[in-house]
């Protein structure tokens, strides 16, 4: 499977993304990992590739600096900030993975950690916190947490405003707001400070509707490449689509697909997570298989030592072959989705590793997926 690299690079340029590699220091356990930052028509996304804590995240803007002292601020726009905290899960709690009320508290836990923090060590003050849980548009879980700066730090920020007209209103901090979610080994938590001049409701309703559906989750490393890709089209509003003239075949990419490699003949991915279960997406083409014919092909793959069973499915491409596939795991039992392609040269092999819970939520992805495929 081959994309035309120049032209990729090209439309790279020319819809100015600019990838930039940063160091971003956490506050708790003193870790390092490379964060990258995409600018695209005005979206800037920052990807943060920690091993096995990988996300990635938007936010509106045209310009983002990196504080040159607290390397996790970032500034956009020089008018908005927000600073990335990460806390390694404790062994202890990492139950969390398979119950959505663990997850709830484990976010609670790290919440008080930070509360508590900012009430005893840097305000020295009784503070009042809220708290809001919800879910993105992949039913990702988020708790969003916010408390009003004391009086008295409003009262010294004015009384420097009146001392040196630099510090203008507009520097003034009423309210700390944080969003706190699971990334893998970590919780991640997102501190906004919300300005003098700005309203918090409009920062609430940002955060949910816009920053949270933007965040991407994936145990393995993003390709950048395909990221920066992904995000120019749809800012274009066009499909990212590619192109096999050697074996016949091309298909679009979602925006929604995490790319962890595409290589000449295999593309490898996950889907969004569903309460931290993330279904594994690949496909590989086989140029030389073992078989006779195309039937013989599924016979064999449907024949591999960690099939149990499988039921055959309709499909409208006599070129394509369908199958809901239960397979065996390290950990137990998967309800899987194979497709077979019968190419121009070899075959190719779609598989979606899922449960029997996530199954039927991604079956949609899945469809999307394969309408856009083109044999010729």
């Amino acid at each position: 499977m081959k994309l035309n690299i120049k032209e990729s690079v090209t439309y790279i340029l020319k819809t100015s993304i600019i990838c930039l590699l940063l160091c971003l220091s956490t506050n708790l356990y003193g870790q390092d990992s490379s964060l990258v930052m995409i600018f695209s028509h005005g979206l800037i996304t920052f990807v943060d590739r920690t091993p096995k804590s990988n996300f990635a995240i938007s936010y509106k803007g045209d310009t983002a600096r990196q504080e040159v002292q607290y390397k996790n601020i970032l500034v956009i726009d020089d008018t908005t900030a927000m600073q990335i905290h990460k806390y390694k899960i404790p062994d202890d709690m990492k139950s969390f993975k398979f119950d959505s009320l663990e997850e709830a508290k484990l976010l609670e836990h790290f919440r008080d950690y930070e509360f508590n923090y900012s009430q005893d060590e840097v305000y020295q003050a009784q503070l009042k916190c809220e708290s809001i849980f919800f879910k993105n548009q992949n039913s990702k879980q988020f708790l969003l947490w916010y408390f009003k700066v004391p009086d008295y730090v409003a009262k010294m920020q004015s009384s420097l405003h009146e001392k040196d007209s630099t510090h203008t209103l507009s520097h003034l901090v009423i309210y700390q707001l944080y969003l706190a979610f699971t990334t893998g080994t970590h919780v991640t938590m997102i501190n906004f400070p919300v300005m003098y001049n700005e309203d918090l409701s409009e920062h609430i309703n940002t955060i949910k509707n816009d920053v949270a559906n933007s965040v991407r989750y994936s145990d393995f490393t993003f390709d950048i490449r395909s990221l920066q890709l992904q995000l120019a089209y749809k800012q274009e509003q066009k499909p990212f689509t590619i192109v096999d003239t050697i074996h016949g075949f091309q298909c679009n990419i979602p925006d929604w697909l995490n790319i962890i490699s595409i290589k000449n003949n295999s593309i490898l991915a996950t889907f969004p997570d569903i309460n931290n279960i993330s279904n594994t997406f690949s496909i590989v083409i086989i140029e030389k298989p073992k078989a006779d014919s195309f039937k013989d092909f599924q016979k064999f793959c449907l024949k591999l030592p960690n099939v149990i069973s499988y039921q055959h499915l309709e499909s409208s491409n006599s070129h394509i072959a369908r199958y809901k596939v239960l397979t065996q795991a390290p950990y137990g039992r998967n309800t899987s989705y194979y497709s077979f392609l019968e190419l121009k040269v070899g075959y190719a092999v779609f598989v979606v590793e899922a449960t029997e819970g996530t199954y039927p939520i991604n079956l949609e992805k899945i469809n999307e997926f394969l309408n856009s495929i083109i044999i010729y």
